[in-house]
């Protein structure tokens, strides 16, 4: 997993959790 700023963090998230 990357980690990005917490904007593009929730992003990530939330395609990593779909």
């Amino acid at each position: 997993m990357a980690f990005l700023t917490p904007t593009e963090n929730k992003t990530i998230e939330n395609d990593s959790a779909c």
